[in-house]
């Protein structure tokens, strides 16, 4: 009841949260498109920080309010017949300006023609944005993310491989737990705060599927997600991506 409670009250809050953020963001629009007068290149790059912080928090709360609903058991899942090689691609379209500020190569490789499965793609896609980005903001510069869609063993797998740092062993059994963050100025930098590997996991959890971890201290990471295809026997696998 007191865990109930506590998530009662950060979706009250969050909610709370997002109708002033939301407003603040499009007055900062109408103000970058001169609503109000002239916008000089001085004003409009003060205004657009302005606008990313109001992105940032917004993301921060919507991260707040889907805990908020895992916990209660009220995560809403829209289920349909989706292509999840879409919504990854449609995750890459929305992340690739990102990668290039960061001078960070994206690579997509599709093997086969994975299958369409049931689920909510806003959420497939959710996860899929997940995983990306973390692997964009922890590459070093001039490096590559390689985004892997493929069939195996009844699930359609998608990995996300980056060369960055790497994880330490002690730290990737917590990796998904709520508000873990690493240790180390490398994963502070950009760390949020430790909501998004969460999420993804009971996410994929709800599809029926699993969602894994390979990474060596400084080679890199692999994470993987895999949910099932209907009809499909499924055979649990390891996490073989190379």
């Amino acid at each position: 009841a007191l865990d109930e409670a506590k998530s009662e009250f950060v979706s009250t809050v969050a909610h709370e949260l997002r109708t002033p953020l939301t407003a603040l963001k499009g007055s900062l629009s109408l103000v970058l498109g001169g609503a109000k007068g002239p916008v000089d290149a001085g004003q409009a790059e003060l205004i657009s920080i302005a606008q990313n912080n109001c992105d940032r928090l917004i993301r921060l709360v919507d991260d707040m309010l889907d805990v908020a609903k895992m916990e209660t058991g009220h995560l809403r899942m829209e289920m349909d017949i989706v292509s999840v090689q879409e919504r990854v691609l449609e995750a890459v379209k929305h992340l690739r300006h990102f990668a290039e500020e960061r001078g960070i190569r994206l690579i997509v490789k599709i093997m086969g023609k994975p299958p369409s499965v049931v689920g909510d793609g806003d959420r497939i896609e959710q996860v899929a944005t997940n995983l990306i980005a973390n692997a964009i903001k922890f590459s070093p510069e001039g490096t590559q993310v390689e985004i892997r869609i493929r069939q195996s063993h009844g699930h359609v797998r998608v990995s996300v491989k980056d060369e960055g740092p790497g994880i330490p062993p002690d730290a990737q059994k917590k990796i998904f737990d709520k508000f873990y963050q690493l240790d180390g100025h490398v994963w502070k930098k950009d760390g949020g705060v430790g909501l998004g590997l969460a999420i993804s996991k009971g996410i994929v959890e709800r599809h029926g599927g699993t969602i894994s971890l390979k990474s060596t201290l400084g080679k890199g990471s692999t994470f993987t997600f895999a949910l099932p295809i209907p009809g499909e026997e499924t055979l649990p696998t390891e996490n073989n991506d190379d």
